[in-house]
């Protein structure tokens, strides 16, 4: 009976730690296709109705959201973050810091869910979170299970990890305006959390006043 090679083992090790992070962030993406698909639709429907003004989403507005190409920015370096942790995780052979995402991911479901409770109709995110809420417990228990874990790493890793992705994610809002002017020059700017068009003001009691874009002249063609 031939021994396996230390290098086997380690290769099997990565090979599982790789195997773990890749379902981690496929779920991961899973849920923030649906934000970014229904963030801005939602917060342009809901905006003025006062049922609405504690949903997250709504309450962070165009200031944190200012358009679906910000969106899709800030999610897109959410991701490579946390691809950049996982791949740590798997070189150094941690499952704790692999399996740290991971938890933070699926805690950060629960407010999502509850949003279903809370706000009629389902609000951005809230589908896929009670969706994967539960095969991403599963999943993390069966690691816990099956892998030789040190609890104690697995819990500094974890809050750690999750105070770097909560802090990065305030950043991303935090400059959120200026992603919506650099991927789309065309956008209204954003002045004091409130969106302003060049041809199209608000007034400080919502007196809107419109001047119209001259018509093209097609006579020339």
């Amino acid at each position: 009976m031939v021994a396996s090679s230390p290098h086997s083992a380690i290769y099997r090790n990565m090979f599982a730690l790789g195997t773990l992070a890749f379902i981690g962030i496929s779920l991961f993406m899973v849920h923030e296709f649906e934000e970014i698909i229904c963030v801005r639709p939602y917060i342009k429907r809901h905006r003025e109705d006062e049922k609405f003004a504690a949903e997250m989403f709504v309450a962070g507005g165009d200031k944190n959201y200012p358009s679906t190409e910000s969106i899709a920015l800030m999610i897109g370096e959410e991701f490579v973050l946390s691809v950049i942790i996982m791949l740590v995780g798997i070189a150094i052979g941690s499952i704790e810091i692999v399996l740290a995402p991971f938890i933070a991911f699926t805690l950060h479901l629960i407010p999502h869910a509850l949003e279903a409770l809370r706000f009629p109709g389902w609000a951005p995110g809230s589908r896929t979170a009670v969706l994967l809420f539960v095969p991403s417990v599963a999943i993390i228990v069966a690691a816990i299970m099956t892998q030789p874990i040190q609890p104690l790493w697995l819990a500094v890793w974890t809050v750690v990890i999750g105070v770097l992705l909560l802090a990065n994610l305030r950043l991303m809002h935090m400059v959120a305006g200026g992603f919506a002017q650099n991927c789309s020059p065309d956008s209204p700017p954003i002045i004091g959390g409130t969106v302003e068009h060049p041809r199209l003001s608000v007034g400080l009691y919502n007196n809107w006043s419109y001047e119209p874009k001259e018509a093209p002249n097609y006579s020339n063609f």
